[in-house]
């Protein structure tokens, strides 16, 4: 028995494209809040961390306008009937990682919580453990959706 990868969107390129940018947006979102937590130990409300929160929030905007459109795309185009529930549950849950991301870097910017020096290094080390998973995770999908494996019956 033999298996082939298909892409489970080859016929439509667009929505391949869209679904690539929204995994390249959760692991931007990932690299970005890594950072933002560095910054903000470092520095609290500084002005680099309030852009660094400031990105993640465009980020987060640009990804729910991605799923929006993968959304749209997967009812308007008729695609994948039998999985169509299973990918958009995937998607709406991918997407509130990244909203998880900027709900945090906001919140620390309003509320500045007062981290002690001797937790810094195992904030930084928890924060890039969940920034790590997120990115494993978006790699993890991408992979899903580019190589679907597909058996084929024997004849």
């Amino acid at each position: 028995m033999f298996h082939i990868k298909v892409s489970m969107f080859a016929r439509t390129k667009s929505l391949e494209n869209k679904i690539d940018l929204f995994h390249d947006k959760i692991i931007d979102a990932a690299m970005t809040f890594k950072k933002a937590i560095r910054v903000f130990l470092s520095e609290k409300r500084s002005e680099a961390y309030r852009k660094l929160s400031k990105q993640i929030k465009t980020i987060e905007h640009d990804a729910d306008a991605l799923r929006r459109d993968i959304e749209n795309k997967l009812y308007i185009q008729n695609l994948i009937p039998d999985l169509r529930g299973d990918v958009l549950h995937l998607v709406e849950n991918l997407d509130k990682i990244v909203n998880k991301f900027d709900e945090v870097t906001y919140k620390f910017y309003i509320e500045q919580p007062d981290i002690p020096a001797e937790y810094h290094s195992r904030v930084i080390e928890l924060c890039e453990q969940v920034s790590d998973c997120a990115e494993n995770m978006a790699i993890a999908s991408r992979a899903f959706f580019r190589d679907f494996l597909y058996f084929p019956l024997k004849s």
